[in-house]
């Protein structure tokens, strides 16, 4: 993954980007037919961190698509959409 941010310090808005291999059991998911055991997985996410309290709160959107890159002939691929929250706390 690739990470770029705002420059300023808070808020702080971020974007991320990039690419994982999957290997799954299975070449099919429900009624899908993704034509081989790996998978490759490209992903893109932003969002924005503000501070709270005593420490950070984050709400970031993620969109990650599931594929075997076309290449082999079944390739339906998946996608999954994610709203990732986050806090963290300043250490006790």
């Amino acid at each position: 993954m690739a990470r770029l941010e705002w420059p300023y310090k808070m808020p702080k808005l971020s974007v991320e980007i990039g690419v994982g291999v999957n290997v799954l059991t299975s070449r099919e998911i429900g009624q899908r037919h993704l034509g081989s055991n790996v998978l490759f997985s490209p992903t893109v996410s932003i969002g924005v961190e503000i501070p709270w309290t005593n420490g950070v709160v984050g709400i970031f959107y993620m969109f990650r698509h599931l594929s075997n890159a076309s290449m082999f002939e079944d390739n339906d691929g998946i996608n999954y959409q994610y709203i990732v929250y986050s806090v963290s706390f300043a250490s006790f």
